[in-house]
């Protein structure tokens, strides 16, 4: 009784252990099926993906996970429920040969976020799990990469720094542009690296929650903080900005091939019509990228002298306007000057035959020459003189006298070269009239009565 009692006892232990273990081997495939996101391949694994339920809602990025948006949690620590940039690995690194063997070895819900008081900064501290295969992969690390994103910028920029210490354990910077951490998420993506700069394990992704956390970066043991301006600046997938285009530069075009006319090769050195030669651009220095432009090859026309002698035109002398007795035909182009006195007028001489091929050149098509030369008239200027008395004497003695007033006419200027004559000649008189009486000596003043004045 008391063996077959002890045997059903051992036999109950046995069947236990047996439960224990299938219940592990499914504990084990159900977190795998979880870190791969319901798919068994070993390539979908991340960590971040073992916070979810495949097929299940995301979280918000309320920093709680309860999707109520009040950013509830612990101060600093990241309970983060919600993937950062699809929770994906960097897309420029590939695994390396312990990446399955590794996971699980930093885990997110370990690490702590902070910030940096007054200086737009943010850090993150990260630890390795107390197990074997956490220090066996912590000696493989050589390097950190640090990707960080923000959710003021709709987490669309990814500014990434390497840390080229193994043995690192936070990162934190400071005087980010205004509004990257004050009142946002900040997302930090932690990256370890072997030698050859490939995953050691799937990255590790926190979040911050800047409106939540009250954690100092100097609480959680982070300083020495980089400058945000020194992080290296891209894009995530999706929201890449477009490239500048930028055209290849340097090289030397080289001719390649014959150059051809109607398909036949000839000596672009000789003569005869134009051939066409093809030239391709060789040592290129720079490559163009960004949808730039790079012409590597074209083709020229090549003229070639023409195999025809060569006979000059014929000289064409110059021929202007002349007079049946050949002597040159000019006309007035402007009139006189002045009618009289010597003036100038231009004539002008038309050219009928334009000289070519260094035949006789034209010669002067104006000139100006003297017009009107002729003296111009002068008009005679004469008048008559103010009336003068003069005493005459009839007969004898002093029995009688005789006053007789008069006026000459001057000449001042005489008529010339047709101008208009004088009424009277110079010196003529003109006799106003006399008064005679007896005894007179002198003439009085002119009487009244006289008033045949010439003037």
């Amino acid at each position: 009784m008391n063996l077959g009692g002890g045997g059903g006892g051992g036999g109950g232990i046995i069947i236990v252990l047996i439960l224990c273990c299938c219940f592990m081997v499914i504990m084990g495939l159900a977190g795998f099926w979880t870190c791969t996101g319901g798919t068994f391949n070993s390539a979908d694994f991340d960590s971040a993906k073992c916070l979810q339920i495949p097929g299940g809602n995301i979280a918000p990025a309320d920093g709680d996970g309860d999707g109520d948006g009040d950013g509830g949690g612990s101060s600093g620590a990241n309970n983060m429920n919600t993937p950062s940039w699809d929770s994906s690995n960097p897309n420029d690194v590939d695994q390396g040969e312990n990446y399955l063997f590794c996971v699980g070895t930093v885990f997110p819900n370990d690490a702590k976020t902070c910030y940096v008081s007054g200086q737009e900064g943010a850090g993150v501290r990260w630890k390795w799990s107390d197990s074997e295969e956490a220090t066996a992969c912590s000696q493989k690390v050589a390097k950190w990469r640090i990707d960080v994103t923000s959710d003021s910028e709709q987490h669309a920029k990814v500014y990434s720094h390497t840390i080229e210490i193994g043995t690192a354990s936070s990162f934190s910077f400071v005087n980010a542009p205004s509004g990257f951490v004050t009142s946002t998420f900040v997302r930090f993506r932690i990256t370890a690296l072997d030698a050859s700069g490939k995953l050691i394990m799937p990255s590790v992704n926190i979040e911050l929650d800047a409106n939540t956390s009250t954690s100092t970066c100097g609480d959680v043991g982070i300083s020495n903080p980089i400058q945000f301006d020194t992080l290296e600046e891209s894009y995530t997938t999706g929201d890449q900005a477009p490239e500048t285009p930028i055209d290849c530069v340097g090289g030397e075009w080289v001719a390649v091939g014959d150059c051809l006319v109607d398909g036949s090769p000839v000596d672009p050195d000789t003569c005869g019509p134009s051939c066409t030669q093809n030239y391709e651009l060789q040592g290129i220095t720079t490559p163009a990228s960004g949808g730039g432009e790079c012409v590597t090859s074209k083709s020229i026309q090549i003229e070639r002298e023409s195999c025809a002698a060569y006979t000059p035109d014929p000289a064409i002398d110059c021929v202007m306007a002349s007079l049946p007795d050949g002597s040159p035909l000019w006309t007035d182009a402007t009139p006189c000057s002045v009618p009289c006195g010597s003036g100038t007028k231009m004539q002008a001489r038309a050219i009928i035959v334009d000289s070519e091929n260094g035949g006789a050149a034209c010669g002067a098509t104006t000139r100006n020459i003297a017009c009107n030369t002729q003296s111009c008239p002068v008009n005679c200027v004469g008048g008559w003189s103010e009336p003068v008395g003069r005493m005459t004497k009839i007969g004898g003695g002093f029995i009688s006298g005789t006053c007789q007033w008069y006026q000459t006419y001057n000449v001042t200027r005489a008529a010339a070269h047709g101008g208009t004559a004088c009424s009277e000649q110079d010196g003529a008189e003109w006799v106003l009239g006399q008064f005679s009486m007896r005894a007179l000596k002198s003439c009085p003043s002119i009487p009244s009565n006289v008033s045949q004045n010439r003037k």
